[in-house]
């Protein structure tokens, strides 16, 4: 329960950042070093569905843990987009009509993919788990990431934008929204995997 504690709690305030407090991308990693620091002891500090999918498939969380992971992760998120729907009066997440999916997709994809690439080795390679910059490596990391624009290639925090346009009626093109900001990253996550089993593997 801590865990799962841990992780809404971290993605809340990971979320509150992208959506809510400032947008910045040097505010979001640093929000994101705050919470390794703070919950990485504990649950494992991901706050991101794509992260914590990463580290199921290399076998870092077996699928139970998994699924509830993603579900305190989405807790934390739609909290976070609930709040700026209260103080904002409007929901986002909704993209534009007649955007291309793939040349959308794809940058969040590549994205994601760094992300992973980086939490994982942190996690798992010996050299880096236990080291003390593990934090500071991450965040700068997702630093980089918001820079690019978006939700900082984090599923929770796009799907929270769409099941609070669903509840507010907020006008809101859903096919869009999933499949770049929900599947992109997941994807990403899921080539991370591989290719760090792949590049870590000595046999």
């Amino acid at each position: 329960m801590k865990q799962l504690i841990m992780e809404a709690v971290g993605t809340f305030f990971l979320a509150s950042t992208v959506l809510l407090l400032s947008g910045n991308p040097l505010a979001i990693g640093l929000m994101f070093m705050a919470m390794i620091y703070i919950g990485g002891h504990i649950s494992g500090g991901y706050y991101n569905p794509a992260l914590s999918f990463a580290a199921f498939m290399t076998g870092t969380l077996d699928v139970m843990k998994w699924v509830r992971y993603m579900i305190a992760q989405l807790v934390g998120a739609v909290a976070a987009a609930g709040l700026f729907y209260f103080f904002s009066g409007t929901a986002f997440g909704a993209q534009n009509d007649g955007f291309n999916v793939l040349e959308a997709m794809v940058p969040e994809v590549l994205l994601a993919l760094v992300l992973c690439l980086v939490v994982l080795s942190t996690l798992l390679v010996p050299r880096y788990k236990d080291s003390h910059i593990v934090g500071l490596v991450n965040g700068f990391t997702l630093s980089g990431i918001a820079s690019f624009g978006g939700l900082a290639a984090n599923p929770a925090i796009a799907l929270s934008g769409v099941l609070v346009s669903l509840v507010v009626g907020a006008e809101t093109n859903l096919m869009g929204s999933v499949v770049v900001q929900i599947v992109g990253p997941f994807v990403g996550a899921a080539l991370a995997a591989v290719l760090f089993q792949y590049l870590n593997n000595r046999d």
